[in-house]
């Protein structure tokens, strides 16, 4: 016999269903495609195989950025450096305009939509990396003559309403920034030079990092950049931390790739 509709034998879960979706069309819900915040929670549970995989996301879009040097620094709070709280991606790329900084934080905001010619085609790859790590991002970025901007988009806020517009979570305008301190010293320490454009992400807030401790990180991305990219680091230089990523050959047979000598 079917379930009648009346409150009294109602299922529980067609209850649960209903209320859900009064209370969605009295929020202002547009019936777009995806619900933001589900999303945004969705694809941080899909995630990366682990950290290391997410950063190629990041090195991808530098290499295609026409960068010469890439730098992934480890930035810690209080006195102890056993336990990164932040890490980010630096390179020194062409960089970008203000308004596709604020398109590059946005999943699909991407001017290389199916260009099959280099890594990119989808626009998800810098916002899809930076959640599945941390739940706080900024993009810090500057083209030559240009002045440093940036935009931040940290999910607690979100979650609370702060980025919801007309029942749209939107991402805020590139605003005028400076990097952390911390950042600019070891910008100035590996690349010579503050950055005079290019492009940074910060990873802050972090809650999903495959390996906790800077030596562990430092180690195997060592390893996994250094196989991942060992065909591009004739061109491009890599630090992990204070050290330069040195090529790795799988097969242990290219003289001078690290390993090899073994």
């Amino acid at each position: 016999m079917s379930k009648q509709s009346n409150n009294s034998t109602i299922s529980a879960d067609l209850k649960a269903q209903r209320h859900y979706a009064e209370r969605t069309v009295q929020e202002g819900f547009d019936f777009g495609l995806t619900v933001a915040d589900a999303f945004v929670r969705g694809i941080r549970d899909i995630g990366y195989i682990n950290t290391g995989r997410a950063l190629d996301e990041l090195i991808d879009n530098s290499i295609q950025a026409e960068a010469t040097k890439v730098m992934i620094a480890f930035g810690f709070e209080g006195k102890s450096d056993s336990k990164p709280t932040s890490l980010a991606v630096v390179d020194n790329g062409h960089g970008m305009d203000p308004l596709m900084i604020r398109l590059s934080a946005i999943w699909g905001g991407t001017h290389r939509e199916n260009d099959r010619s280099g890594f990119g085609r989808y626009g998800y790859g810098l916002p899809s990396s930076s959640v599945s790590q941390g739940r706080r991002f900024t993009v810090y970025s500057l083209v030559e003559g240009g002045q440093l901007h940036a935009v931040t988009l940290d999910l607690d806020e979100v979650t609370d309403g702060a980025h919801t517009k007309d029942g749209k979570i939107v991402v805020p305008e590139a605003k005028p920034a400076q990097l952390p301190q911390w950042l600019t010293k070891q910008i100035r320490e590996r690349f010579g030079s503050e950055l005079e454009h290019g492009s940074v992400v910060l990873i802050e807030k972090l809650d999903r990092l495959t390996w906790k401790t800077s030596a562990a990180l430092e180690r195997h991305l060592l390893q996994g950049i250094g196989t991942t990219y060992r065909n591009f680091l004739r061109q491009l230089t890599v630090w992990v931390g204070e050290k330069q990523v040195a090529a790795v050959d799988p097969l242990f047979i290219t003289p001078g790739f690290r390993f090899y000598d073994l």
